[in-house]
């Protein structure tokens, strides 16, 4: 096996480690980006927060989203002419082969205006 092929290989081994170990979290994010951004436009659209956090739960649950990530990561902010939903939360994640472990962090933050516009 040329030295080149070898290197090759080490390195896709650790680019599919880091994949399989890193990437579900950074999806679970998107999704969570989008739950937001649909209950930041319902809340807007009715003016109703009740609304806004069921329409978030119902996203969450046909996302499929773990059960770890819920409304509870999320605060419902009012200011004036906006409408904003703001979740964040953290993973740590266990790297088997060293033995340690490495947190991440994430944020989901969506806002929308009166006519239920998304900024």
């Amino acid at each position: 096996m040329k030295i080149g092929t070898f290197v090759l290989l080490v390195v896709a081994v650790l680019a599919g480690g880091w994949l399989w170990l890193f990437f579900p979290h950074y999806i679970d994010q998107v999704k969570m980006q989008d739950c937001a951004a649909q209950a930041a436009a319902t809340w807007a659209s009715f003016n109703d927060e009740g609304r806004a956090r069921r329409k978030f739960e119902a996203q969450a649950k046909s996302r499929d989203l773990p059960g770890t990530l819920g409304i509870e990561l999320c605060d419902f902010e009012h200011p004036p002419g906006r409408f904003i939903v703001n979740c964040h939360w953290t993973v740590d994640v266990h790297i088997p082969v060293v033995d340690t472990w490495r947190r991440l962090s994430f944020e989901a933050r969506e806002s929308a205006t009166p006519d239920g516009h998304l900024e």
